[in-house]
């Protein structure tokens, strides 16, 4: 890889109200307002930074209800290894500076940073404990759980604890399971829904010999008098995604205004020697109000994305990493990414997609490495976005320049003495667009 570049990045800095909604608020639909592209600058100490996830967490502390923005990526040392870390923002998080004010999350009760005793931790899975506490549930699962770190303070000190998945009878090839992008939690009784994607049938010659379906579990609030954490037992109640042809992988979920369960999931196929990844979505046809509730719904037809301004149009999207989330008056916003960074909302349910915003974008423009197999629209971002609600109208979103090790690569590889080209250069830097719906 060549050197990167040491021209510094100017940081732009904006500051940012988060919106009330009136209760008397207009029912015209609301239509998204994008602000300036801000950068943070690299980050020397890693080849890259990559597949942020981005949160802003509410606590309880000394009485006072304190809000703060954490945030995870991936990193790539200098030996190769892929590492995540947590980090918090000093702030009062009405605001988000992107430039500064990080700071690395540590151990509780010791001075260690988090990131000294595992290269796992993200912020991908956060809710918020009945009684105030901030948790994350780890990404990586085994056949005997994934790890669950607990934070008291807003996301500065983290406690690890174990917690256990039943996939009653769904199968984990391990280590090929996932729980990926995001925490939600039902009115009812205020069970915990998560997604999760498993290896369920090995299968030579497919990608990594496998084949995945995606999963939803369930965590249901422990009884009164139980010493059980809150997210500490998970269990499967649905496979909204498996199949014989496809391997299903990173799904979103998010309750409709409807009170509908609407997932999204990744789907890959490989089209002329290159592998290339879909979104397909598949809604409940009851309303889940509780964990029964799930037990108990079917499931409607399998149907694929389709997004105006995204690729592939008007087939069905090519994406990566989808993140859903309800906003106001029931629109849905789903960001997805390669190629590119793309933001799209749905007034409908997620029947149909309004236009794509391309948020971000480093496509190499003059080819790119053959020996990973993928077309040249899949290198340069990860595409992997962390979106931070601060209101029923606005987020905050944060992506990255290079994917972790190969986006941004520019080795003389099989294909001779090429040097590939990304607009917005190879820097380990991030960046972040605020999204307001008005």
């Amino acid at each position: 890889m060549s050197s990167k570049k040491s021209m510094a990045i100017v940081a732009v800095v904006i500051a940012f109200t988060a919106i009330a909604v009136p209760a008397s608020a207009s029912t015209a639909a609301l239509t998204p307002q994008y602000s300036a592209l801000l950068e943070e600058p690299e980050d020397l100490s890693f080849h890259y930074r990559s597949m942020p996830a981005l949160h802003r967490v509410t606590w309880t502390e000394g009485g006072q209800t304190r809000q703060r923005f954490i945030r995870s990526y991936q990193v790539s040392g200098d030996n190769g290894s892929l590492l995540t870390q947590i980090q918090y923002h000093v702030g009062d998080g009405a605001s988000l500076n992107v430039t500064a004010n990080w700071r690395q999350a540590k151990v509780a009760g010791s001075d260690r940073e988090l990131r000294e005793i595992t290269g796992s931790a993200k912020v991908n899975n956060v809710f918020r404990e009945t009684g105030g506490a901030t948790v994350v549930l780890d990404e990586r699962v085994t056949d005997l759980g994934f790890t669950r770190r607990e934070s008291a303070d807003g996301g500065v000190t983290w406690q690890s604890t174990p917690a256990t998945v039943d996939m009653a009878g769904g199968t984990i090839v391990s280590p090929n399971a996932r729980a990926f992008q995001g925490v939600i939690r039902l009115p009812g009784d205020g069970a915990l829904v998560m997604p999760l994607y498993a290896a369920h049938q090995k299968v030579e010659g497919t990608e990594k010999d496998y084949r995945w379906a995606s999963h939803l579990l369930v965590s249901e609030r422990p009884p009164a008098g139980s010493t059980a954490q809150e997210g500490s037992q998970w269990k499967r109640v649905a496979t909204p995604f498996k199949s014989d042809r496809n391997s299903y992988t990173e799904a979103t979920v998010t309750r409709l205004a409807d009170g509908r369960l609407f997932m999204i999931a990744r789907y890959d196929y490989t089209s002329g020697g290159l592998r290339y990844a879909k979104l397909a979505s598949r809604t409940t046809d009851l309303p889940v109000d509780t964990a029964a509730d799930l037990r108990g719904t079917t499931w409607g037809a399998w149907t694929d994305v389709v997004v105006p301004g995204a690729a592939d149009y008007p087939n069905p999207v090519q994406g990566v990493g989808p993140v859903l989330h309800t906003m106001d008056q029931g629109v849905l916003m789903l960001n997805f990414g390669r190629p590119r960074n793309k933001i799209t909302f749905s007034h409908d349910g997620g029947k149909t997609w309004a236009t794509s915003f391309n948020a971000y974008d480093n496509l190499p423009t003059n080819g790119c490495p053959s020996e990973y197999h993928m077309p040249c629209s899949s290198f340069g971002s990860s595409g992997y976005m962390g979106v931070a609600v601060t209101s029923p109208t606005a987020a905050y979103v944060m992506g990255d320049n290079c994917h972790t090790n190969w986006g941004c690569d520019e080795r003389e590889g099989v294909d001779g003495p090429i040097q590939y080209s990304y607009p917005q250069g190879t820097e380990s830097k991030l960046w972040i667009r605020i999204v307001e719906l008005v």
